[in-house]
């Protein structure tokens, strides 16, 4: 009886660290967007292409949640009140911790200025809404191996000194 219990106990801490593990590997998301019902949709379709997804519904909520988790991209709309999504865009962008988190500005301005503004201020990219889910998809890849790319870049000693 007892070994059946410790058996059972190890197979459940096993399956923990199974999971964990398996979480360890998957791409963190925070989205950030006043619009309940548009970050709960994103937040669901992306957990089921395995994203974990961290969801905050303004723009002072999402920067303390994006230094929090540390996520490997962040989608920010751009017009929320209060802080808006440029203002967490500078914010994050200041800050070593989360500077070089790829951020991803959602908007239903279509306009090429706003689009430049966004990406003058720092902005990976830029989504326009309403956006075809697929599109999304596309564009989070793209950015996260362009992560990939930034980080072996940051981590290589440029000493060009003769």
């Amino acid at each position: 009886m007892l070994s059946a219990l410790i058996g059972a106990c190890y197979q459940r801490l096993f399956s923990i660290a199974q999971k964990r593990k398996r979480d360890m590997n998957r791409k963190k998301i925070v989205v950030i967007d006043d619009d309940e019902t548009t970050l709960r949709t994103i937040s669901r379709i992306l957990e089921t292409y395995d994203y974990v997804t961290f969801g905050a519904e303004n723009g002072r909520e999402g920067v303390e949640l994006v230094t929090r988790t540390q996520p490997d991209i962040v989608i920010c709309d751009v017009m929320m009140p209060g802080m808006n999504g440029y203002e967490v865009l500078l914010e994050l962008r200041n800050h070593a911790g989360t500077a070089t988190i790829p951020v991803l500005l959602l908007s239903a301005r279509r306009d090429p200025a706003e689009i430049r503004h966004g990406m003058k201020l720092g902005a990976d990219d830029y989504l326009t809404k309403p956006f075809a889910f697929d599109e999304l998809l596309a564009r989070l890849i793209a950015l996260g191996e362009g992560a990939r790319r930034r980080t072996v870049l940051h981590d290589v000693d440029l000493d060009v000194r003769p």
